[in-house]
């Protein structure tokens, strides 16, 4: 189109791409497809959430993982995921934990760490709660959870963690 020969520019956005800028029949021939959108999805959910406790743990010993629970997504469904939560009791002495919730992508096999892992010591109960900007969707099978070891002292600690989503049949 435009080259550093010629007087014609480039265009700088879509209105001036179609023309729209300008006379002529291009207005009139898009105008019916150029319409604006809005995601309805926040409106629509909101009288549908659901909520799902998974519990992780206890947690045994220094350094000890304990693995991965979570919830599945059941086959026939898939979910619009708004947050995860997670719960522990008041820890003892000498005690600290990490939890860091995550979701399992079974279609690709990737486990997806959220966040950063929080860290909880001596006398603190704990409420961690991550929400997503956007819906993260979840297909059948993948898998939605908390993560959760000890980096000093034995806690014998479980954590629970709820899965705030919308479920979606296909």
């Amino acid at each position: 189109m435009a080259d550093r020969l010629t007087i014609q520019r480039y265009p700088t956005g879509l209105l001036d791409f179609l023309g729209m800028q300008s006379t002529g029949d291009t207005p009139h021939s898009v105008g019916e497809q150029i319409t604006g959108v809005m995601d309805l999805t926040d409106m629509y959910a909101i009288d549908r959430l659901r909520s799902q406790l998974t519990s992780v743990g206890p947690i045994t010993g220094v350094n000890a993982f304990s693995g991965q629970a979570g919830q599945d997504v059941p086959a026939g469904e898939m979910w619009l995921v708004q947050g995860i939560t997670m719960t522990g009791a008041v820890m003892a002495a000498g005690v600290t934990i990490k939890v860091q919730p995550y979701i399992f992508r079974k279609s690709i096999a990737t486990l997806e760490l959220i966040g950063i892992p929080a860290t909880f010591t001596i006398g603190e109960a704990f409420n961690v709660g991550v929400y997503f900007d956007r819906w993260a969707l979840m297909r059948p099978g993948d898998n939605i959870g908390v993560n959760c070891w000890s980096s000093a002292g034995a806690p014998n600690q479980s954590v629970n963690g709820t899965v705030i989503y919308v479920p979606v049949k296909v």
